[in-house]
């Protein structure tokens, strides 16, 4: 009988989502529906504490499907998705928290309704966690911790830029102290200078924290600033993995290739400082639209109760 306690972890596992042979088909059809043709297809990936890989690729590739499967809104059709070594489904209750994301549009994640400071305390006030005096002092702390003043808690997210936003959205993301983090397109809709300050407070944040995070993104030099390895889709399949500098230097599939090569002509910068510099490269990539992880239902249950 279980005690309500998580499954102890795999001590070399420890902080470490990984995705084991994951497959994945939408279902197609009403009441009698079919599994249609996987949009994933045998993918292996592991993002240890601490760490950032990048996910690139074509719209329609995977990559948010894959950022679905590793927070566990989706469940994979064959294959495991596992936390410490432990399978998501055997501790799902236990996860409540510990796994976030952070969205392209920060609207998508704050209600419009509430003030800042209750929509970044909510992830703790649906968990009954704390009194409301700890949460509040939290919220402050948050909020100056992503570089806004506390005396924003008390705006609603209309009276905020876009940059101040997704502050508050990482904010939001960051108050359950999660161990995983999810970027999904989250620097995207963001003007070139405030990308590049957001990518700097992901960076931060991350040292300080330690959690691990899945960096997904169109923009190739944003990815090449902020993570530590590169994972590359197309059709479904991860076609190349390699540390940042490995795969900026010398990209071994041709389609890699393409896009590294797609960077250099388009004028993008690729002079910044890789993971571990200390200014984000100044050209950084065009606001790219995509079907959003949390977009769906599903996903907006599972930013309140992951």
């Amino acid at each position: 009988m279980s005690d309500g306690r998580a499954p102890r972890p795999v001590a070399d596992d420890a902080g470490t989502v990984r995705l084991d042979s994951v497959s994945f088909a939408y279902g197609r059809g009403g009441l009698f529906a079919r599994r249609g043709a996987d949009v994933v297809r045998d993918v292996s990936l592991a993002v240890a504490k601490g760490e950032t890989i990048g996910l690139v690729g074509e719209s329609g590739s995977g990559k948010t499907t894959i950022g679905r499967l590793a927070l566990g809104v989706n469940p994979p059709t064959r294959g495991q998705v596992l936390f410490e070594g432990v399978p998501l489904e055997r501790q799902r209750r236990q996860l409540r928290g510990r796994f976030q994301v952070v969205l392209q549009h920060p609207e998508w994640s704050l209600n419009p309704r509430l003030r800042v400071g209750t929509s970044v305390a909510e992830p703790l006030t649906v968990g009954k966690v704390g009194t409301r005096t700890e949460r509040h002092e939290k919220v402050g702390a948050l909020l100056e911790l992503v570089g806004l003043h506390e005396s924003l808690a008390q705006r609603y997210p209309h009276e905020l830029s876009g940059g101040q936003q997704q502050r508050v959205a990482i904010a939001r993301a960051l108050i359950t102290q999660p161990d995983f983090i999810v970027f999904d397109e989250a620097v995207s809709a963001l003007d070139v200078s405030v990308q590049a300050q957001t990518l700097n407070l992901i960076k931060t944040l991350q040292e300080a924290e330690g959690f691990a995070a899945l960096f997904i993104s169109h923009d190739m030099a944003a990815v090449r600033y902020v993570s530590d390895s590169v994972a590359v889709m197309m059709a479904g399949e991860i076609v190349e993995s390699s540390p940042v500098q490995t795969f900026y230097g010398s990209p071994n599939h041709p389609y890699s290739r393409l896009l590294v090569d797609s960077i250099v002509s388009s004028g993008e910068s690729l002079t910044g400082s890789p993971r571990g510099g200390t200014h984000a490269t100044a050209a950084l990539g065009a606001d790219q639209e995509k079907r959003p992880l949390g977009d769906t239902p599903e996903a907006g249950a599972a930013r309140h109760h992951l």
